[in-house]
């Protein structure tokens, strides 16, 4: 309120004047914050209707008139607002930091192993907290770890690493589990004492062959003569185009071909190996064309099964007696072979 009053006279005059305080907006930036580089956040607050919004940043670049925008900055940065009452014009500014914290390298190399062998995994990450996901099921914790796979294949492992802000990092990359090579064998007697011997599997590249008497052969098919009669541990270790290498070695029974009663010509028979673990091989050659009848008993003398009965060709057959087939646990069998009447029993064991 105003009162003007002139000295000489005495004579006044009141007025009034009413000033209005119109309030500010409230301009709320957000809360200073982190993020992992490459993510994401938003700053401000709702939208009020009637107000009007302009964003800044230092380092410059981003503007915007959203009342929360979502932001991805790359470097640490401010960020300024300066809120306005379009009906009043008054305004008011704040400010928000979002700090930017570098992510971890995820790096890692993995050895490439043979079947039965552990693969070696290499960190070269440098991060305090790491998880391995080697894509069968199994994890790990530790630094460098080794794993040994159960089967042989190829294998996505991955490695998720996380650094003291908590900001993650993963990289995958293919394991390679490489097959053992195929090491099994078969033996042919071709005569008293003389035998063939053959690798399954023909494209390896290097056969071994121990006979068991203190002589060697090489190559996948090869050909040894005994000097005796005996019980001989013949092994063949092979090696693959990927350097795994393999062996089995089984018992190997050498007998002297035996001439069947009645049987004009001799009758060349051989079971291998002998004792056996999983199966056993009947293997015989006919000079000529006969009936032939091969059965499988047990020590009482009980058939068990018949593992040929036919009028057969002069030729070489070789028949498997699998363990697990004919239900035969240790102990010990008999193969009783009928060749035109005559007949040849042989004994096999069956290992626990």
């Amino acid at each position: 309120y105003l009162t003007e009053s002139i000295t000489a006279t005495g004579c006044s005059k009141s007025d009034s004047v009413t000033i209005t305080v119109n309030p500010l907006p409230s301009a709320k930036a957000g809360s200073s914050t982190a993020i992992c580089n490459g993510g994401s956040t938003t700053i401000g607050a709702t939208a009020v209707s009637g107000n009007t919004y302009s964003w800044t940043s230092n380092p410059i670049g981003f503007t915007s008139t959203n009342a929360n925008p979502t932001v991805s900055p790359t470097a640490t940065t401010v960020y300024y607002l300066t809120e306005s009452i379009t009906a009043t014009g008054c305004s008011k500014s704040d400010s928000v930091t979002i700090t930017v914290n570098p992510l971890p390298s995820a790096k890692f190399s993995a050895s490439i192993e043979c079947h039965g062998l552990a693969t070696k995994f290499t960190d070269s990450s440098s991060t305090p907290k790491r998880i391995w996901y080697f894509g069968d099921g199994d994890t790990s914790t530790v630094f460098n770890p080794i794993h040994k796979y159960k089967t042989a294949g190829s294998f996505i492992a991955s490695m998720v690493v996380t650094n003291g802000a908590s900001c993650i990092d993963s990289s995958s990359k293919t394991v390679i589990v490489n097959a053992l090579p195929n090491a099994a064998w078969t033996a042919i007697e071709t005569s008293n004492h003389n035998y063939s011997f053959a690798a399954k599997d023909t494209t390896l590249t290097s056969y071994l062959w121990d006979f068991g008497d203190g002589n060697t052969g090489n190559g996948f098919k090869t050909s040894h003569a005994y000097s005796k009669d005996s019980t001989f541990i013949v092994k063949l270790s092979v090696t693959n185009s990927n350097g795994c290498n393999n062996e089995i070695d089984s018992v190997f029974a050498v007998v002297t071909s035996i001439a069947l009663e009645g049987f004009n010509n001799n009758v060349h028979l051989n079971i291998y190996p002998n004792p056996f673990e999983h199966a056993t091989n009947i293997n015989y050659t006919l000079k000529t064309k006969a009936n032939v009848n091969v059965v499988l008993m047990d020590i009482t003398g009980k058939q068990i099964a018949v593992i040929a009965n036919s009028n057969q060709s002069s030729g070489t057959y070789n028949f498997l007696i699998d363990a697990e087939k004919y239900n035969l646990r240790g102990g010990v069998y008999f193969i009783r072979m009928m060749v035109d009447g005559a007949v040849i029993s042989r004994q096999i064991i069956k290992l626990k």
